[in-house]
């Protein structure tokens, strides 16, 4: 019978191999869905099972420029997906994927718009053992959730109302010490955006190479950051990572409200509880609470409990406890209770902050270790700093002669928040 019903050269059982065949590849090739909505104020994408993420980036990637609205109404679990072979969930901008690498293409892509999380969770997103490489050019990689949100001359984009758990990233970077991966759980470079209510739980980014660290933003270039906290993260890499901070790694724009608790933060210079490098803006009302710990384990340089440098900004009722996890550094240079490195020209204002750094460094090797400002490099102008009712206290090398007036101090910096 199959000889009877050839058509065009084919006979029945050439049909029924082909059927075989397409079975077999839909099995094999995962599906996805459209996205719901149509990304207007008025009709968002509706983000509401972990599928829909990599579409939102076909979206993005697809319309650059259109300003998009996005709404996420249940929690999204992205640990299957995460393993699956096949297009990553995440991140969803200046992202080219390949089978076998990271790579950025020539022209990067951006999230422009706003990404409202509902209060919902997007969890377990995992990133592991990546190769980052880039022959075309020397822009700077983002890894994150978003990857670059906003752009100048843009409107301002949003992300508001989203929790991240147990995202684990675990990167090999190529990038060279001038252009080092900007590595964070929400965005690597915030510009002309406004984040606010997003709180990071259990995350952890570790691996080799020169990475800049924000739990929010590795860079905040403008933008404004309110109402956050991180908790129970980690952020270890074993060298190269500069500019640390558990909110911010490089820091020029706002960022108020925002706390950090049991937060364990490791790099080889510029290191700050809350922002690694102030080179503008405001830190407001902010506090961390965790660890400060050099990427060689023996020797800090350039970090603070508020911040590792800060060229030009203000920090206003702020506080930082923290501990280097028992451990006694071999060696310290620039280190500051409050502040590492005050840059030559900085114009900045610090005042009703306060820092209680639980620390051991060996007194043979102390270079510019200080209460306050372990090194100020001001020459001519010291009135472009301006200090007042600031507080630190390192309770390991406090004599017993002096627990009362400690108590007292600590009492006056605690009435401040």
């Amino acid at each position: 019978m199959d000889k009877e019903l050839n058509i065009k050269g084919l006979n029945m059982h050439s049909f029924r191999m082909i059927a075989v065949l397409l079975m077999m590849f839909n099995f094999l090739t995962p599906s996805y869905a459209a996205l719901t909505g149509k990304g207007t104020k008025n009709d968002p994408y509706i983000i509401d099972e972990p599928s829909d993420l990599p579409d939102l980036r076909d979206q993005i990637t697809n319309n650059q420029g259109k300003y998009i609205y996005v709404k996420q109404t249940k929690d999204i679990d992205l640990a299957e997906l995460s393993g699956k072979s096949g297009r990553p969930p995440l991140p969803l901008s200046s992202f080219n994927w390949n089978r076998n690498a990271l790579r950025v293409p020539a022209t990067m892509t951006y999230f422009l718009g706003e990404y409202d999380g509902g209060g919902n969770t997007i969890s377990n997103w995992t990133l592991k053992k990546e190769k980052m490489m880039n022959p075309v050019n020397l822009k700077t990689y983002y890894i994150s959730m978003f990857g670059k949100v906003g752009s100048v001359g843009k409107e301002e984009s949003v992300i508001k109302n989203l929790n991240i758990d147990g995202f684990e990233i675990e990167m090999q970077s190529t990038q060279n010490k001038m252009n080092p991966t900007g590595v964070s759980f929400i965005t690597s470079l915030a510009e002309n955006a406004n984040i606010s209510n997003c709180h990071i739980n259990n995350s952890k980014v570790y691996g080799t190479g020169h990475f800049q660290f924000g739990a929010i933003a590795a860079n905040n270039a403008g933008s404004t950051i309110t109402n956050c906290s991180v908790k129970n993260c980690e952020y270890t890499p074993t060298n190269g990572a500069e500019s640390v901070g558990s909110f911010c790694g490089s820091n020029s724009g706002d960022v108020k409200n925002c706390f950090a608790y049991n937060v364990t933060l490791t790099g080889d210079s510029y290191v700050g509880g809350i922002v690694g490098e102030q080179n503008g803006g405001t830190i407001e009302n902010c506090g961390f609470n965790g660890t400060l710990i050099p990427s060689n384990s023996i020797e800090v340089v350039n970090s603070g409990g508020l911040c590792g440098k800060i060229n030009k900004g203000s920090f206003i009722n702020c506080f930082s406890i923290f501990d280097n996890d028992g451990n006694t550094w071999k060696s310290a240079r620039a280190f500051g209770g409050l502040i590492g490195v005050v840059a030559e020209e900085a114009e900045i204002t610090v005042k009703n902050c306060y820092a209680y750094p639980q620390i051991s460094v060996n007194n043979a090797d102390r270079d510019n270790v200080d209460f306050f400002v372990g090194r100020d490099m001001f020459k001519e102008d010291e009135t472009k700093r301006f200090y007042e009712s600031c507080y630190s206290f390192f309770y390991r090398l406090i004599l017993t002669l002096y627990t009362f007036y400690y108590f007292l101090a600590l009492k006056q910096a605690l009435s401040h928040f």
